[in-house]
C-alpha cells in the first residue's frame, strides 16, 4: 500500500481534471470507498492486511487508466475523467462486488462506495473537492498504525 498516492496527490489529480472537463465541457465523476473494519481488528496490526486486500480489490475492478488513492487510512478514491454518472455506478457495482468478494464470508470489513460527479454535484472546482472531502470520514482511530504503514 505504501506505493498508493495519498489526499495530497488526490487533491493535485481532481484540479487538473476538473480544468481538463471544464475545458472540454465534460463530465467527470469520483468515486469514494470507505472501508469499515470490526472494532476488534480496527487497531490492530491485521488491519493494515485487510485494507490492502480491500485496495487490491478495488484496484482490479477500476479502469486500466483509473488510479486509486489513499484518501484516509480506511478511505480510497478514484477520478474518473468523462465518465457520466450512469457509468460510475456500473463501475461502483463492479468495486462493490470486488470488495464483497475479498470480504468473504465471514465478513472481514463491510464497506461504502459513494459517487460525486461534476456539474451535477458541484459548480466549481473547489466544490467538488468540498463535496469528496465530506464524505471522509472524521474518525481515525487506527490512523497511527495505518499511516506507519500507508
Amino acid at each position: 500500500m505504501n506505493a498508493i498516492p495519498n489526499l495530497s496527490s488526490f487533491k493535485d489529480r481532481l484540479a487538473m481534471e476538473y480544468g481538463r472537463a471544464a475545458a472540454a465541457n465534460q463530465v467527470l465523476s469520483v468515486l469514494v470507498i470507505t472501508v469499515l473494519l470490526p472494532e476488534d481488528v480496527a487497531s490492530s496490526p491485521f488491519a493494515i492486511s485487510l485494507l490492502s486486500d480491500a485496495a487490491k480489490a478495488i484496484s482490479r475492478k477500476l479502469r486500466a487508466q483509473d488510479s486509486l488513492y489513499v484518501l484516509r487510512p480506511h478511505c480510497f478514491g478514484t477520478i474518473l475523467p468523462t465518465v457520466s454518472r450512469t457509468v460510475a455506478e456500473r463501475i461502483s457495482k463492479r468495486v462493490a462486488e470486488g470488495l464483497s468478494d475479498a470480504a468473504g464470508a465471514p465478513n472481514r470489513f463491510s464497506y461504502k462506495v459513494s459517487i460525486v460527479d461534476w456539474p451535477a454535484n458541484a459548480a466549481s472546482a473547489h466544490e467538488l473537492q468540498e463535496a469528496v472531502l465530506t464524505l471522509l470520514p472524521a474518525d481515525n482511530s487506527m490512523r497511527s498504525t495505518a499511516e506507519e504503514t500507508l
